[in-house]
């Protein structure tokens, strides 16, 4: 779950003040959720209210009820902006005007009467802890319509606010406010789109003094905010259509129940859902992965690579979702230039080593294809051989390739047959030969059997 405030904003506007009379100079006319006149929540009050809604009770009963709603006004801003921002309100004029066929089956204005649900402009400039006041009131009224615990804290601080929990906006009065500020989103995208691409965190908030929307960049990469900006502009032109030309009642209120949620990415969100459940034949919408820094790198490694997918594989169902291809849509993201949470709580940049070692178990476990590769090129190949030195380099001992070791052992080298060549006997040496083989046959007779003569 999304903190809905900036610990950043909330750090850099802490000690602002603003006096009660320029707080109260605001006029709150069209507001349906007014402040009380007595007094606002404060800052400390606002320093109890964690993202986990189950840790508000702990910290809740740590103060008396007195102290907390007694506290003087602080931590109330009213920034101006760079430059005028561009009219969008009724940028989707079109849209509004279907919103209105579906009114009563959307539960009419029980909020606004008999006025037309309207965003009030000058609210748009009165801050708490860097988050626009309509945003910390979606948050709230949530709290309510959801029965978060403790209820009775929930209660009193939405009391602050002129906010009940029996009078809650409609569906139709949600989706007529959401489509304005979205108008005024898009009217402004370039804007937003260049303050994402030139990581101007001191600009992040003028998106919240525009639309009156909270959103968190610092907690996503750029990436991630551009493609949900884009795709809410295709859910308000594409998607519109495509329900439209279903012609019926039925498709029109399932398209304007998507319009709700908190802040930016979680509304995004949840239009990205009713897409998934209401494909359009021969558009596919560029997939968004939803994560934050507040989880482990290997969570968004693991969500990037389902988009991925989703995005790969809508066109070709048989696409390879390679590690080569997801690290490139992570580098293109930024994602190793934040840093994630870890397993002992500390926060780190991810490297590039450390996602091969994620990707290797993931191909081992069927979740990635095989890589392009044996060896990434993204990593050095300690199983290449050494380079072989050019001509005009002259290598050391230490740089030449070692021969392979001589065995302990040593073998002695064969020998050459040796082979004699026949002599010539003289006539001399003949005679004497013979002689010595008549005097042999007469030292040893032949055996003729029977007995000697005498």
């Amino acid at each position: 779950m999304y903190s809905l405030f900036s610990d950043k904003s909330s750090q850099k506007l802490l000690n602002t003040r603003v006096s009660s009379s320029d707080a109260d100079s605001v006029d709150r006319s069209n507001s349906p959720h007014s402040m009380s006149d007595s007094s606002s929540v404060v800052s400390r009050v606002m320093s109890f209210l964690p993202a986990d809604p189950s840790a508000v009770k702990e910290k809740f009963l740590l103060l008396k009820e007195t102290f907390i709603f007694n506290l003087a006004q602080e931590s109330i801003t009213h920034p101006t902006l760079h430059d005028a921002a561009l009219p969008g309100i009724d940028l989707f004029a079109s849209v509004l005007k279907e919103l209105d066929k579906v009114k009563s089956q959307l539960g009419g204005t029980p909020v606004f009467g008999t006025r037309n649900p309207t965003i009030d402009l000058k609210e748009l400039n009165v801050f708490m802890f860097g988050v626009p006041m309509s945003a910390v009131k979606d948050w709230v009224s949530k709290a309510l319509k959801n029965k978060w615990k403790p209820t009775v804290f929930w209660a009193k601080l939405g009391k602050q606010f002129g906010i009940r929990a029996d009078l809650q906006m409609s569906q139709y009065e949600e989706a007529h406010i959401r489509i304005q500020r979205f108008g005024l989103l898009i009217a402004n995208k370039e804007r937003f789109l260049k303050i994402l691409d030139n990581k101007d965190a001191d600009r992040y908030d003028e998106l919240g003094r525009i639309t009156g929307m909270a959103w968190h960049p610092e907690k996503n990469s750029a990436a991630v905010e551009k493609e949900f900006i884009e795709f809410i502009e295709q859910f308000l032109t594409i998607y519109f259509v495509s329900a439209q030309q279903k012609g019926t009642p039925e498709a029109m209120m399932e398209y304007f129940n998507a319009f709700y949620g908190v802040c930016l990415e979680d509304r995004a969100r949840n239009l990205v859902d009713y897409a998934q459940k209401n494909p359009i034949t021969g558009f596919s919408y560029a997939a968004v992965a939803d994560w934050d820094t507040g989880g482990t790198a290997e969570d968004a490694f693991m969500k990037e690579a389902t988009a991925l997918a989703a995005q790969l594989r809508g066109d070709d169902p048989d696409a390879a979702i390679t590690p080569e291809k997801l690290l490139s849509r992570l580098i293109n993201g930024g994602v190793f230039d934040l840093e994630f949470t870890t397993i002992s709580g500390e926060k780190s940049k991810p490297s590039k080593e450390s996602f091969y070692k994620w990707a290797k178990e993931q191909v081992d476990a069927c979740i990635l294809d095989d890589f392009e590769s044996p060896i990434p090129s993204f990593l050095p190949d300690k199983r290449q051989p050494p380079p072989v030195p050019s001509k005009k380099f002259i290598a050391t001992k230490k740089d030449k390739p070692q021969a392979p070791p001589v065995p302990l052992k040593k073998v002695p080298a064969p020998q050459k047959a040796i082979v004699e060549k026949p002599q010539q006997m003289s006539e001399l040496q003949k005679k004497f030969a013979e002689l010595q083989r008549k005097r042999d046959d007469n030292d040893n007779p032949p055996h003729r059997g029977g007995q000697h003569g005498g």
